[in-house]
């Protein structure tokens, strides 16, 4: 298992908060090599932003644009990789609009657009607008990569740390741990004597209840540096974390992979289960973080 991003969330302001990068950037410096030491390899830093509407006056395209360059140099001087500017949201319907010309001019930032309304119902001006988006942003770039920076939303809540679906909620900041761990799965079900067995011991094992020592006393620390409390949550194999300051933020856990999946694929069909859909995996998903008692932190 390793960590896909430590995602650091924040209100930057516009004009962009000094003290407020300033902060990021000393959690940062903190961050990886606390949870390097602990024994976790860690791929990328992520900044995410409150919702971009929020801090805009006028949602143009060029104001967008100026908020986008400025926050993504700001945050790749404080050492992140990656920002997300948040979502478009449907009561400022001009929003939307504004994406494509900053996704182009950009090349680190992130957006999304919300397509529900705050009581959870279906926005169709919302969902014909982020359609918009995705059709504009297609051309952006000659390899057709221009969505990969771009997500269409249904229901997502502040606090995932996966781009670019990241967003912060409130103004406290907070971070929250976003792992790849299939290898872990494929080592449950390796081991496994039927599918019985795997789905109801050794991936719940695996999956949703433990915790390394050296994991704990990084994560503790960090919360600890930053003023924030923690809690657990469903996701990380060795015992999920979410640390906070006051955002009921989740840790998301959805490994980003590809053959440990179809590893996982093989080793159910070597168990018995030969479903042409597999069903089997989606009860796989679910189980462990029931039985664990743990808050579902899923997609």
């Amino acid at each position: 298992m390793k960590i896909r991003s430590i995602t650091y969330f924040a209100n930057p302001g516009w004009p962009i908060q000094a003290a407020v990068l300033k902060k990021a950037g000393e959690f940062l410096a903190a961050a990886r090599p606390g949870f390097e030491s602990a024994g976790y390899e860690v791929d990328t830093t992520r900044l995410a932003s409150i919702p971009f509407p929020k801090l805009l006056q006028e949602c143009s395209a060029a104001a967008l644009t100026n908020l986008a360059q400025a926050l993504e140099a700001e945050a790749s001087q404080a050492g992140f990789d990656y920002v997300s500017m948040g979502p478009a949201l449907p009561d400022a319907t001009n929003s939307y609009d504004a994406i494509p010309q900053a996704l182009a001019a950009t090349q680190n930032a992130f957006f999304a657009g919300l397509m529900t309304s705050t009581n959870g119902g279906v926005a169709l001006t919302a969902v014909r607008a982020c359609a918009g988006v995705i059709d504009d942003c297609a051309g952006v770039s000659a390899d057709g990569f221009g969505n990969l920076r771009f997500a269409a939303l249904a229901n997502v809540a502040p606090g995932a740390p996966f781009f670019p679906a990241a967003y912060a909620g409130r103004e406290l900041p907070a971070f929250a741990i976003a792992s790849e761990a299939a290898d872990l799965a494929v080592q449950a079900f390796s081991q496994a004597g039927s599918l019985q067995e795997a789905v109801e011991g050794r991936v719940g094992d695996a999956l949703g209840v433990g915790g390394g020592a050296g994991h704990d006393r990084a994560v503790r620390y960090l919360a600890h540096l930053g003023g924030h409390r923690h809690r657990r949550v469903a996701g990380d194999p060795r015992g999920g974390h979410v640390v906070t300051g006051g955002e009921p933020a989740d840790g998301q856990i959805r490994p980003l992979v590809r053959e440990p999946v179809g590893q996982v694929v093989a080793l159910l069909v070597g168990l018995g289960y030969h479903h042409d859909r597999l069903p089997g995996l989606g009860q796989c998903d679910r189980r462990p973080h029931d039985q664990g008692g743990l808050a579902r932190a899923g997609w």
